[in-house]
């Protein structure tokens, strides 16, 4: 009896504690969601920031409605070279390397003004899809690839975005871009605090603008593309 009784007590208080960290975890995430910081509205865009731990760098989010299913922004994703295309002060892009249909290895610079040098990223990118929701998200990092340095050009070292695309109806999805990026060099926090959101903003008019004004193509099935439970 003794035994049975301190068993049903120590099954209370795990449940205790599990409900405990159960709060602590959704506080956790409210807090998180909190600590974006709106910086633009505009023409139906949205763009936050918010610090990252240990950087002295932001971390920035993009939000915007496009007249584009899944299928053809994930088309346009994978086509690297087009990234010139809508990518703000993007002035070099190409493909690197593919694996399957749904991740790639690429390549891209960007242009600074002077007196700063461009900055260039070999990353790769790699999507999954939530078969309950729709939702595809798209995960990029920085990546060690065998690519020369271009002269006068800073190799960005860290690197890492989030693009996540959300269906609305049958021709229009939402799409979320975050990214976090320390681009090395000279160029200091408070240069980048105050370009971030008119770079992302721009990036997000300029998707807009293309999927209104194109007619996208758009792959015929996303069936082989990997599986994710997650939703942002």
């Amino acid at each position: 009896m003794k035994w049975i009784m301190e068993k049903d007590s120590r099954r209370i208080l795990f449940k205790r504690v599990a409900l405990m960290l159960s709060i602590a975890l959704e506080r956790k995430t409210a807090f998180a969601n909190e600590n974006w910081q709106e910086t633009i509205h505009k023409d139906g865009i949205r763009i936050f920031t918010r610090d990252v731990e240990s950087s002295g760098y932001p971390e920035v989010k993009g939000e915007v409605v496009l007249n584009a299913t899944p299928e053809q922004l994930v088309t346009l994703f994978q086509n690297a070279k087009g990234y010139r295309a809508w990518l703000d002060g993007c002035i070099e892009s190409k493909l690197l390397a593919r694996k399957g249909l749904f991740e790639h290895a690429f390549y891209t610079r960007t242009d600074l003004p002077w007196p700063f040098n461009d900055r260039e990223i070999v990353s790769s990118v790699s999507f999954q899809r939530n078969p309950e929701t729709g939702t595809i998200i798209a995960n990029l990092q920085e990546i060690d690839f065998q690519v020369p340095q271009s002269e006068n050009v800073v190799r960005v070292e860290t690197f890492r975005s989030r693009w996540i695309i959300q269906p609305l109806s049958q021709d229009s999805s939402r799409l979320v871009i975050r990214m976090f990026i320390e681009p090395g060099g000279n160029l200091k926090p408070v240069f980048v605090n105050l370009t971030v959101s008119h770079i992302q903003f721009e990036t997000m008019k300029n998707l807009r603008n293309l999927t209104s004004n194109t007619a996208l193509q758009a792959l015929s099935t996303l069936e082989g593309m990997p599986v994710t439970n997650s939703v942002d």
